[in-house]
């Protein structure tokens, strides 16, 4: 959702509330450009209000139904499955299915072939 320099920003946010010192001087040398600073800040809020309330509304609706909640991560790995999904296995099967698609006829549709073709057959 955030970019990586917001991202870094708000690291040292949460370390400086951690540590419980002032970010300003972290803040500074690693955006020494006070502009830049604000264009941050901005995306930040921006990106935040944005999603909000899709957040409000995925909490509430993952206490009404725990099957929208990520999948803890299998044994050695550090991200969900995504191959054990079942939306993804759905579309999957989908997929197989379809692997041979007819190809679309061009022309006007008729039975007897395109207008081009009626002509060469004159």
């Amino acid at each position: 959702m955030f970019s990586r320099a917001e991202r870094e920003y708000l690291g040292v946010l949460a370390q400086s509330q951690r540590e419980g010192t002032d970010p300003t001087r972290a803040l500074a040398r690693l955006f020494p450009n006070p502009v830049y600073r604000r264009k941050i800040l901005w995306g930040i809020r921006r990106k935040a209000q944005r999603t909000a309330a899709d957040l409000s509304l995925y909490a509430i609706a993952a206490r009404a139904e725990s099957r929208v909640l990520p999948r803890p991560p299998s044994a050695g790995t550090s991200t969900v499955p995504l191959t054990e999904d079942p939306l993804l296995t759905f579309l999957r099967y989908l997929a197989s299915g379809l692997g041979s698609r007819p190809t679309p006829k061009t022309g006007s549709g008729s039975p007897t072939g395109s207008r081009d073709e009626r002509k060469v057959q004159r």
